[in-house]
């Protein structure tokens, strides 16, 4: 308990509570952003695969989080070649971009 709120505490003394509660913020999404990110390149990349059973574990719960995110980007670019669909590359190089215009962000408050 004491190193969770250490942490608060001594940035308590020097700065506003809003402020350490926005660092905070901004840290925890920008380590979900880079998890989804992680799980976003992981569905791609395996999307390639077709022996993939994506009915089985732990597939099951890749497509359940990041298909609602494909789904946004699906029909925008149309299917190469009659088979291949490269929009969750879209989607994963769009993810990748507001990542990298959080990091910024996230490092200046460290």
């Amino acid at each position: 308990l004491a190193a969770f709120i250490a942490p608060f505490a001594k940035a308590a003394a020097s700065e506003s509570l809003t402020a350490v509660y926005t660092r905070t913020f901004e840290r925890a999404a920008f380590g979900f952003a880079k998890m989804y990110l992680f799980c976003l390149f992981m569905r791609v990349l395996l999307s390639w695969f077709p022996s993939i059973d994506w009915n089985a574990q732990p597939w099951t719960f890749l497509r359940l989080i990041t298909e609602p995110y494909l789904q946004i980007y699906r029909g925008i670019l149309p299917p190469l070649f009659g088979q291949l669909d490269f929009t969750p590359l879209l989607g994963f190089l769009i993810l990748q971009d507001v990542v990298e215009v959080m990091a910024p962000t996230y490092t200046m408050g460290m």
